[in-house]
């Protein structure tokens, strides 16, 4: 169950804000596609044994580093998985393709069935 999410493009809100109004008890478990300062602000407020799993890093994608390794913006804040006993893992789907057939039909018959749906919103009279 998703307890909630933040707009890291937000004008109105720094992410640290979002962060503090979403999780007041602190965060624990993450799943990171952004990395950069989403990644640092939600370290500094990570509970006892949390969890955090990385998959991307969109923030280094846009700025063009991800292909300078000298240049990509590690986490500054990750002593705080040692002062929490917390642990960050890396996770590629690509590791996992003897899983994509049987995913597909698991998630096809589901599917079929109504048990996931994909809500969608038309405007129209936009050219």
């Amino acid at each position: 169950k998703l307890d909630g999410a933040v707009d890291y493009k937000s004008k109105e809100k720094s992410i640290g804000i979002q962060l503090d109004e979403t999780c007041p008890d602190g965060i624990d478990f993450f799943f990171d596609n952004v990395g950069g300062e989403l990644l640092d602000e939600v370290l500094q407020r990570i509970n006892l044994h949390s969890r955090t799993v990385v998959c991307g890093a969109v923030s280094q994608y846009d700025s063009g580093n991800i292909n300078n390794k000298s240049l990509i913006n590690g986490p500054s804040h990750y002593i705080k998985l040692a002062e929490m006993s917390s642990t960050i893992s890396g996770f590629n789907m690509m590791h996992y393709t003897s899983f994509f057939l049987g995913a597909f039909r698991y998630l096809a018959w589901h599917y079929y069935r109504g048990n996931i749906f994909c809500p969608e919103h038309i405007e129209n009279g936009i050219d």
